[in-house]
């Protein structure tokens, strides 16, 4: 393989990574938002307000700096929440757009020349950074 082919590869890889990070970052912090509302758990309005804002300008919102891969259904249906302060009483706000994220995470990614799954990218960052 050409140097230039591998260091396309080499990227795409990382990139892919990233991809993954960020959706298994999504996945835990959305996790721990899912925790406030347990019984034995009563934070404040405020709490669960800053919660929800920061998982939605950290990953759900367009161009934000862990953007996930979600439909414009599932942003707008988020954004619309959080917008019209209904989070209190919408402990499942993310559900769905967590859902949407661990399918994307368990289909292979594709590219033009080659498909990286999950699994691969992280075998090809390995071999390439370490």
């Amino acid at each position: 393989m050409s140097g230039i082919m591998q260091q396309h590869r080499s990227a795409h890889a990382l990139t892919v990574l990233c991809l993954i990070m960020s959706c298994l970052q999504f996945y835990n912090e959305v996790s721990e938002y899912r925790r406030l509302f347990e019984p034995q758990v009563t934070p404040s309005r405020d709490v669960v307000l800053s919660k929800a804002r920061h998982i939605v300008q950290r990953y759900v919102a367009a161009g934000a700096p862990k953007e996930v891969n979600l439909s414009s259904s599932e942003r707008s249906t988020v954004e619309d929440v959080l917008k019209n302060k209904r989070y209190a009483k919408y402990p499942t706000m993310f559900d769905k757009p967590q859902a949407e994220v661990g399918d994307v995470c368990q289909h292979p990614i594709g590219c033009a020349d080659h498909v990286l799954s999950c699994e691969a990218a992280v075998v090809d960052v390995h071999s390439v950074t370490g």
